[in-house]
């Protein structure tokens, strides 16, 4: 344990020679704690830069999962629309938001609860697409025969590696609730023994 020093004068006799008093928040150590300091340092700064690459995978990943295939605008009376970017959908949105207001005032139409805008993550797309075979079970007419996946395949290590650390956090502070709640049961007993 490194023991921190603030200067105090007022123990000393001369006032130009102070007495160092030891204090958990003096800004003085001994001289030989500087080498256990310089190590914690060093200590904290590999968690800060390890921290630092996190977060900068979670942005990137956030960035991706942010951007998705395109952008979608709802309502039951265009329904589904696609768009290029972002601010087209939410434009499209209000707009229709616009519409239902223009015949709020009769009462807001139940439809306007139904607009809605976001991100496509994933779409159908064709897959495995092969010239069609005598084994293949379909029409003659047919030249080529396919599936459809939804794609493209969205994956989130950095995402999944941080929840997994949050989930073993609180795995680690339940695991401290239940030792502490079973401690106290366990002296409640021994005080009522007695």
């Amino acid at each position: 344990m490194i023991k921190r020093f603030n200067p105090d004068f007022s123990l000393s006799i001369s006032h130009e020679l102070a007495y160092m008093r030891e204090t958990p928040e003096g800004g003085y150590v001994a001289h030989g704690d500087y080498a256990t300091l310089f190590s914690e340092l060093e200590l904290v700064k590999a968690d800060r830069d390890a921290q630092q690459k996190r977060a900068d995978a979670l942005a990137v990943e956030n960035a991706e999962l942010n951007s998705g295939c395109g952008f979608f605008a709802y309502d039951p009376d265009n329904g589904f629309e696609e768009f290029k970017t972002k601010e087209e959908a939410i434009a499209a949105a209000e707009s229709y938001i616009d519409y239902y207001r223009g015949e709020a005032c009769d009462g807001w139409p139940d439809e306007v609860a139904q607009v809605s805008w976001g991100i496509i993550m994933q779409e159908s797309t064709r897959v495995n697409e092969r010239p069609r075979t005598n084994d293949d079970s379909c029409d003659p007419a047919i030249e080529t025969v396919c599936d459809y996946a939804l794609l493209p395949n969205i994956e989130t290590p950095a995402t999944s590696a941080a929840l997994a650390a949050i989930e073993a956090w609180g795995v680690d502070k339940t695991v401290a609730v239940i030792f502490l709640r079973d401690l106290f049961e366990a002296a409640t007993k021994l005080r009522e023994a007695k």
